[in-house]
């Protein structure tokens, strides 16, 4: 299963539709927020499931979503959020350490557009900011292994 993560759009409509034609066959989408009505803009492939969390700037825009999800993917449990409601721009402890309370495998998140792709039980991804063509790929086959990239 191929996953397709973006955080942090931010308007940014060429750059996601950049993003989703270089990965064009993927399985889901997930956009960890901050420009999740940018979807709205693009062409999303058939069939694909779409994953979306509120962050911040979409929250001030009046947007009102969870800003915190557990979804079960393909067999393990993925723990999805913007990551200001957990302090991501001090320190990934919060985000970390909730995803570790709710038993999740991963942890999708955005906010700091610093990329990241962390084993660290749970397994800790950020894309980056999609707004400065940032993305990642997170692959399950017997196990987890993301891939940072850039368009």
């Amino acid at each position: 299963m191929k996953i397709l993560v973006i955080s942090d759009t931010h308007g940014n409509i060429h750059k996601l539709k950049n993003i989703i034609e270089a990965e064009e066959s993927f399985d889901c989408l997930i956009h960890c927020g901050d420009g999740i009505n940018d979807l709205i803009h693009v062409v999303i492939p058939k069939g694909v499931l779409l994953i979306t969390v509120c962050g911040n700037i979409d929250r001030a825009r009046g947007i009102n979503g969870q800003t915190a999800i557990v979804e079960n993917i393909n067999g393990y449990k993925f723990f999805i959020t913007h990551g200001d409601m957990f302090g991501a721009h001090q320190d990934i402890t919060g985000v970390w350490s909730e995803a570790k309370r709710l038993g999740c495998d991963i942890a999708c998140f955005g906010h700091t557009h610093r990329p990241m792709n962390d084993d660290a039980g749970p397994y800790m991804f950020n894309p980056g900011a999609a707004q400065s063509g940032m993305y990642g790929v997170i692959n399950i086959n017997n196990g987890i292994k993301g891939e940072l990239k850039r368009v």
